[in-house]
């Protein structure tokens, strides 16, 4: 996305899923959203949708959770999905593993790990706002999760809906 070039320019953009937030560089994200307002017509918003789930006080590791395990048909082998996630509150980061077990009669027949280190970045309201106006953006409108409603001071999910001037 810090690299987007289109041959035009657009209405309306939207960066879905918190996006921007898979880009862990501060610098490179600046750059990511300095270069969508550039693909917007005047008056155009850009929106996208911002979440972070730990706070203060929160465990930094849920350690290993089981998310699902389920039969194979071909072979009635157990697959069983682990995840962990720890987070690091001084650089706003957060990183994911995840364990993938094949099992059959007692007897492990495949693993395979995958780690994403780091996953993603949070942020808050105000950094949000911040990072909009770096890039010459004024009109900031934060929205609670996806409604119409402005956003509440402890929202863990808000929408950033900015205008190209």
């Amino acid at each position: 996305m810090e690299a987007l070039s289109l041959p035009r320019k657009y209405r309306t953009m939207l960066a879905p899923s918190s996006a921007l937030q898979l880009i862990t560089d501060p610098r490179t994200v600046r750059e990511t959203l300095r270069r969508c307002f550039d693909h917007l017509q005047p008056g155009g918003p850009f929106v996208t949708p911002f979440a972070f789930d730990w706070r203060p006080g929160d465990p930094l590791d849920t350690g290993w959770e089981l998310l699902f395990e389920k039969v194979r048909p071909e072979d009635g082998a157990t697959v069983h999905h682990w995840t962990r996630e720890w987070r690091e509150p001084e650089h706003q980061l957060w990183h994911a593993e995840s364990r993938f077990e094949v099992e059959r009669d007692g007897n492990v027949l495949a693993t395979e790990y995958q780690s994403r280190s780091a996953e993603g970045r949070w942020y808050t309201q105000d950094q949000v706002v911040q990072l909009f106006r770096e890039v010459g953006v004024s009109d900031v409108l934060l929205l609670h999760e996806f409604t119409h409603e402005p956003a509440r001071s402890d929202d863990r999910l808000f929408t950033a809906v900015g205008v190209k001037a």
